[in-house]
């Protein structure tokens, strides 16, 4: 969390200072998620996601996928990609195995 958080900060050039004022939040805590001495808030982590255009996940290490997709109620697709890119490796591969396994037994 602390890397992502101060490179997001410093791309978007802005001092922690300025992140704290924007989130109504005090310097001190800026400075202790970036040195990873605290952890933020649900509240104030979804602030910072929303602040900075990312996905939770993406500020956590979850994903590397900055922006989460965009999808809508009947875009399933788009939804399973979702979910797919935010499964670790070993469970994407048993998904994609147990699509293979639903396919074949859709072609009977």
């Amino acid at each position: 969390m602390q890397h992502r958080l101060q490179e997001l900060r410093k791309a978007k050039s802005i001092t922690q200072r300025r992140l704290a004022i924007d989130l109504g939040i005090d310097q001190a805590s800026i400075s202790s998620y970036e040195c990873g001495k605290y952890f933020p808030t649900v509240e104030i982590l979804l602030k910072l996601a929303e602040y900075f255009g990312v996905s939770t996940d993406y500020l956590l290490g979850v994903s590397d996928v900055k922006t989460p997709l965009k999808y809508t109620a009947n875009d399933q697709s788009s939804y399973m990609l979702f979910l797919f890119e935010s499964l670790p490796k070993n469970y994407r591969e048993r998904v994609i195995g147990y699509a293979e396994a639903l396919k074949g037994q859709s072609q009977k």
